[in-house]
This record gives C-alpha cells, sequence and structure tokens, in this order.
C-alpha cells in the first residue's frame, strides 16, 4: 500500500524555453512539491522532440545544470517507448495542469499529485513561499590544497 501511494506522490515539471524559463518552471515546481510533500521529476520530452533550431524557432536543451543545488530526476514522458508505461506508473488519472494564462493564477495551489504541471509559470508567484530555499545557495565543495 505504502509503494502505491508513493508511486502517486509525484510533481512533473515539463520543462520547455531556455535558462530563465526553466528556473521559473522549476521554481514552480519545487513549491508545489514542498506544499504537497510529494517527489519533483523533471519532464524534458518537450526539449527531448524539440532539438532542431530553424527560422522560427530556438532549440533548447537541459540548462539547469549550472546550478548545484538543483537535484531532480529527470525522466521523458514523450519517449513513445516509455510514454504508456511512465504515464501509468506517474499519473494514471492523466492529471495534467496546463498555465491557463500569464496571469498569476490561485487555482494552481489546489493541484493535488499526481500531476503533471506545464507552462511558463513567470511570475514569483509561484513560489513566494518558497523564496528563501530557492534562493539558497549550493554548498560549495573544498579541494585539498
Amino acid at each position: 500500500m505504502k509503494k502505491e501511494k508513493d508511486r502517486q506522490n509525484k510533481t512533473i515539471v515539463t520543462l520547455q524555453g531556455g535558462l530563465g524559463n526553466q528556473m521559473f518552471q522549476y521554481a514552480a515546481g519545487k513549491c508545489l512539491s514542498v506544499q504537497t510533500k510529494s517527489k519533483l521529476f523533471f519532464d524534458t520530452s518537450f526539449l527531448d522532440a524539440n532539438n532542431t533550431t530553424t527560422d522560427n524557432f530556438t532549440a533548447r536543451g537541459y540548462e539547469l545544470e549550472i546550478f548545484k543545488n538543483i537535484d531532480v530526476p529527470m525522466i521523458s514522458l514523450g519517449n513513445k517507448k516509455l510514454s504508456f508505461r511512465l504515464k501509468n506508473l506517474f499519473y494514471p488519472k492523466n492529471e495534467l495542469y496546463n498555465e491557463p494564462h500569464f496571469h498569476n493564477d490561485p487555482a494552481f495551489f489546489d493541484l493535488k499529485p499526481p500531476v503533471v504541471i506545464k507552462g511558463f509559470f513567470n511570475s514569483a508567484f509561484y513560489f513566494e513561499q518558497i523564496k528563501e530555499l530557492i534562493e539558497k545557495k549550493a554548498p560549495t565543495k573544498k579541494t585539498a590544497a
């Protein structure tokens, strides 16, 4: 029973855009996962599927690795071979939240895991509650002299 509950206790953030957008997406997902006491995951399927720059689109990859204090497991729900299995494993009821607009959406904080969130979340509104946690620097490693 506990294993099934753990399996359902996921907040998955679909990453898209460049570094700035990914920072906001991480912060919103982190806030929701802290609030709901759920495990945070990054879904990289959009980045994986859109990896070619064209005249109208700039391809982006995962860029949050520059932050040593962001340690979030990555999955790709868009991989056709894994997609069905992962969707049933992580969110069998297809709990999906698409940010409805670029305004603050109070309904965001009513979400319950398992949930996949997709949007840009370009506002401190989505992480104000954990601002200190987001700004916390990663510990530096000391090297032998």
